[in-house]
């Protein structure tokens, strides 16, 4: 008897992209730049260095959540973008 098997593995192209839940590993070497308001479920930890563009409103879900940044990273908060 002659069985294939596959799997389907799906890789990530870039960190830009927040999950649905857990803590959001951003590398900042991706320089995310954002266009569309989005909301964020959990703490934010970006490591690396580049720059990460806001020209969005990013909503966390709940008040007491955090970005921790190496200090390699810019954020670049455009007039028409907001972290709240």
């Amino acid at each position: 008897m002659n069985k294939d098997w596959f799997r389907e593995i799906r890789i990530a192209e870039d960190t830009c992209t927040a999950p649905n839940s857990g803590k959001w590993e951003i590398v900042c070497f991706d320089n995310c730049t954002w266009m569309e308001d989005f909301t964020v479920s959990n703490n934010i930890s970006i490591a690396g260095s580049g720059t990460l563009t806001f020209n969005v409103n990013m909503t966390f879900t709940e008040p007491h959540w955090e970005v921790f940044k190496d200090n390699g990273c810019e954020i670049v908060i455009n007039s028409e973008g907001s972290i709240r």
